[in-house]
């Protein structure tokens, strides 16, 4: 009898162990998503930034609607005149000219694309960054210093995707759906429109390219994630992960995302 309860004190003792490797593991993963993260709008019922100054106000000739979205609800929007601007942060605070690079999530669903380069989060043209439509066809294009890098993966079937978009030193990456969708090299991010506010749902440099459709979610990073990170925020699809939960440990953990 002695036997087996020494087998079962080890067992229970392996067990604890296991577990708290478990933790450990998904509390490195936290931090490193944490990294460098200097935007983030969940966009439930609000467009305030939830880990730094770059809080949005909503424009249009009619108020943008809040609806269910990969996580709570995100916002939807109408395509005709209506987005986000960044009014808040330093104007400058977006721009990663010095840096080279950054990344953006978000979970977005087309409605229609009725309009070229529709734009889901822009900072302008030429060679400032941007996220959007591929021109006029069904798949979407990243621009962090000209040219785009296009993506073929066609996304305007009704459902709500997941787009990650990277630039590193020039190597710009789009992700679509956890998985790798289009890379090539750039110019890097150029000074040109660093005097624009980030758009979520329009492109700041032009006029007439609204989305139309979802956006939940999204995040910006002054550095490229990894394609295990992306892996992470993808989560296998059906649930997936928002940043608030994958970041979300307990008050004084981390400090400042920023830091």
């Amino acid at each position: 009898m002695s036997c087996h309860l020494k087998l079962l004190r080890v067992s229970r003792r392996i067990l604890a162990v296991f577990a708290c490797a478990l933790m450990l593991q998904g509390l490195a993963s936290a931090q490193d998503l944490a990294e460098d993260l200097v935007a983030y709008w969940p966009l439930d019922d609000d467009f305030n930034d939830q880990v730094g100054d770059f809080d949005g106000e909503g424009f249009g000739s009619s108020d943008i609607e809040f609806g269910p979205g990969k996580f709570g609800n995100g916002i939807v929007l109408d395509g005709e005149d209506q987005y986000v601007e960044i009014v808040g942060g330093d104007i400058d605070g977006l721009d990663f000219v010095d840096e080279g690079s950054m990344s953006i999530s978000a979970w977005f669903r087309v409605d229609a694309f009725d309009t070229s380069w529709q734009a889901l989060i822009a900072k302008g043209e030429q060679d400032a960054w941007r996220l959007h439509r591929n021109a006029g066809n069904c798949g979407m294009a990243f621009t962090a210093g000209e040219p785009d890098v296009t993506s073929g993966i066609c996304v305007n079937d009704g459902e709500i995707h997941h787009v990650v978009a990277t630039s590193l030193e020039g190597e710009k990456t789009i992700y679509i759906d956890g998985e790798w969708a289009a890379d090539g090299f750039q110019d890097p991010i150029g000074v040109p429109n660093t005097n624009n506010r980030v758009r979520i749902g329009d492109n700041p440099s032009t006029n007439n390219r609204e989305w139309e459709g979802l956006i939940d979610d999204v995040a910006i990073w002054g550095r490229a994630l990894t394609e295990d990170e992306v892996g992470e925020i993808w989560a296998g699809g059906e649930a997936g992960a928002s940043i608030g939960d994958l970041v979300g440990l307990p008050p004084g953990l981390l400090g400042d995302y920023n830091n």
